[in-house]
């Protein structure tokens, strides 16, 4: 059987041989050449890439792109919300921002470690007074005219140091906070730059020794003092536990600048060997008082000193109460009164 053509509505149809044609294959015959016709004709709202002429659906997105400029650099606060409510993440304001870029480093790359000094600390004494109003309770109950005091030396402290930050986060605070330390055992002193002491080596958290296992929060080794910063923050957070490993590192430098460098005959070397002898009737007993002290101050004389210094700054009338001969060695050989916080030293 051949293939049968015939015209249909205007146009020509080839059946099949095995096509029966009656009226209801006609009919399927129609909706078919009626979907074929509107496929082959133009249609309205689409972009035609053969000649630049834009179709309604182009002005829309075109008019959408202008709204969506004019939102982006208005900022209008609804919309700061729904892009909150969408991603999750809110806008910071300017303010801010300031506060952050006053706050953190600029940091352009991963690195080990950061090298801060006098060159490339970019602190104003806006930043440093801040920080010292914030964090700093030592500072803000100096009167006036000590604050001034504190604050110069703990500016050319941290003028002399260079400090290596091994950390992604390298903030601001961080030489501020440790200077401040320093300032604060050495306040009563004449000498307070440690200059021994070159680099100030800051660890985002506790490490390991070099040598051994032990795991550090500080430690006072050359000419380098290194701190974790998470326990330098949390010595400072809390000022009544007797818990301070920025004072108490601190603690060690000075003894070490004081007597084994400077062999120092003063008065600070007099009443540090008084201590040490008080000390060592402490260490002996193995008892005391009001569990004042941590098993960690008797492994040994240095670290009884440096625990002492904790405890004359943080827990200042239970040390006089307890060790009266150690609160006075102390009180001498620091030349400072912790009993009387707007005005410790004369």
């Amino acid at each position: 059987m051949a293939d049968t053509t015939f015209v249909l509505d205007g146009r020509t149809v080839t059946l099949s041989n095995y096509t029966v044609v009656n009226d209801s294959v006609l009919d399927e015959i129609r909706k078919d050449l009626q979907l074929a016709q509107a496929d082959t004709q133009p249609k309205n709202n689409t972009y035609s890439s053969h000649n630049n002429s834009f179709g309604f659906s182009d002005t829309i997105f075109f008019t959408f792109l202008i709204v969506l400029i004019i939102l982006t650099y208005a900022k209008p606060p609804f919309l700061a919300k729904i892009i909150a409510k969408i991603t999750g993440v809110t806008e910071t304001d300017d303010q801010n921002i300031d506060e952050y870029q006053n706050t953190q480093y600029e940091t352009t790359a991963a690195r080990d470690y950061y090298l801060y000094n006098q060159n490339n600390l970019d602190l104003k004494h806006q930043d440093i007074e801040t920080i010292l109003d914030k964090y700093f309770v030592y500072y803000k109950n100096l009167d006036k005219q000590l604050q001034c005091r504190f604050f110069d030396r703990v500016l050319k402290f941290m003028n002399s140091k260079d400090f290596l930050i091994y950390s992604n986060e390298p903030f601001k605070e961080m030489p501020v906070l440790i200077s401040a330390a320093a300032v604060q055992i050495s306040f009563g002193l004449d000498e307070y730059e440690l200059p021994h002491y070159q680099y100030i080596q800051v660890k985002k958290e506790e490490y390991f020794a070099r040598e051994t296992l032990h795991v550090l929060a500080g430690n006072v080794e050359d000419n380098s003092i290194t701190l974790a910063w998470n326990q330098v923050l949390k010595g400072f957070s809390n000022l009544e536990d007797g818990d301070n490993v920025g004072l108490h590192e601190m603690a060690h430098a000075l003894y070490y600048q004081e007597i084994i460098i400077e062999k120092d005959a003063s008065d600070f070397a007099n009443y540090f060997n008084q201590l040490m002898k008080d000390g060592e009737y402490v260490l002996e007993q193995k008892v005391c008082p009001h569990n004042l002290y941590t098993p960690y101050a008797f492994t040994n004389l240095q670290e009884f000193w440096a625990v002492s210094v904790e405890l004359f700054f943080e827990k200042t009338p239970h040390l006089q109460t307890a060790y009266p001969n150690i609160f006075e060695h102390l009180q001498k050989l620091l030349k400072q009164n912790p009993l009387i916080p707007n005005k410790p030293v004369s």
